[in-house]
């Protein structure tokens, strides 16, 4: 989990119209010692979605260009930009930002905080968070499981995404 990315910082080289587009960016970038920087060495998350809400000149998904790119390799990529998008729509990760948090979406099983790798079924069932026996939904786009392991929204999700796309805000 990286968290030096300020989208402040990061150059605009064009913007389309808000209220009709969603605005993607994909700037250069490398893992240098396991840290992700781009061409001006600026640290950058793998991805960044803004909410749906925040400053239009910034609305949008800023991407480095090691998460999208797998020519020549065999890593599945693509997979944190419906990530980063579901965060444009209005998505929390499912762990809520904190410990046993709340994402705001009721068939989201609670998760104690984020997954990593691709863990195996089930992930830690009757958490400290709740009663779940089939445990945490490690497959989920809003975790941060491994690319692989990641193949889905719940109902609820799809809602809120579909009630944010249809918002006047």
């Amino acid at each position: 989990m990286y968290t030096c990315a300020n989208i402040d910082s990061l150059p605009k080289l064009s913007l389309w119209p808000t209220d009709k587009y969603l605005n993607i960016w994909v700037y250069e970038s490398a893992r240098v010692n396991n840290v992700l920087a781009n061409s001006n060495g600026l640290c950058l998350n793998p991805g960044i979605g803004t909410w749906p809400w925040i400053n239009f000149m910034k609305q949008g998904v800023y991407l480095t260009s090691y998460d999208i790119n797998n020519i020549g390799t065999t890593t599945v990529k693509g997979r944190r930009l419906v990530h980063e998008v579901g965060h444009f729509l209005n998505l929390r990760h499912i762990w809520g930002d904190a410990n046993c948090g709340n994402d705001s979406v009721a068939d989201t099983p609670p998760s104690v905080t984020f997954n990593s790798g691709c863990p195996t079924f089930p992930k830690n069932p009757m958490n400290a968070c709740g009663s779940n026996t089939m445990g945490e939904m490690y497959s989920n786009y809003m975790d941060y499981t491994s690319e692989n392991c990641q193949n889905l929204f719940t109902a609820g999700q799809v809602s809120r995404m579909d009630a944010c796309l249809n918002s006047t805000v």
